[in-house]
């Protein structure tokens, strides 16, 4: 990779420091975790650097933003509710870590030389490298979320893992492990 500023290599595995720590792998795949903050997608953090780590592969994960949290109403104490019907977050706040790593436009204005800068560096080295890259974002899901509506199939016990593609109504496709 050809800017090293960020790829100063700690001693753990070969992970760089910071708030968006980096792993140079030895093959062709990318794990992300983008909501690797704690109170965001539980887990993924911890999953892609043990993935990361036993695989060999190239990572970026982030342990710091969060996605803006849920605006309150002060009266009821419920969650704002916008007239599209859907919750209403705060605006981004890189001052207050509250930046969503899955949104572009949050990381593009807030995160270019954290985030979207090396993620394309990362990339193109391993397509330099490889011929291709196999980018994964490792994300979670409530349990609540694993309703046939949202996955296909009927699930008689929720899955350990669902591997999908794409968001929305139909889901594009999708696997239950």
């Amino acid at each position: 990779m050809e800017n090293t500023t960020e790829l100063r290599q700690s001693k753990d595995h070969g992970w760089t420091e910071g708030d968006i720590p980096i792993r140079r792998g030895n093959c062709s795949i990318l794990v992300i975790a983008p909501h690797g903050y704690q109170e965001d997608d539980e887990k993924t953090y911890e999953i892609c650097r043990l993935i990361a780590d036993e695989v060999d592969c190239y990572s970026i994960v982030n342990k710091t933003y969060m996605k803006p949290p849920w605006q309150i109403d002060p009266n009821t104490n419920k969650i704002l509710i916008g007239l599209d019907g859907e919750p209403i977050r705060h605006d981004p706040d890189k001052s207050k870590k509250w930046i969503n790593l899955n949104r572009k436009n949050q990381v593009h204005k807030h995160l270019k030389s954290e985030f979207e800068e090396p993620l394309l560096r990362t990339i193109n080295a391993i397509i330099k490298e490889y011929g291709k890259a196999l980018v994964l974002w490792i994300h979670g899901i409530d349990d609540d979320n694993l309703t046939p509506g949202n996955i296909q199939g009927d699930p008689v016990s929720p899955p350990d893992a669902l591997i999908g593609i794409g968001q929305g109504e139909p889901v594009l496709a999708s696997a239950l492990i």
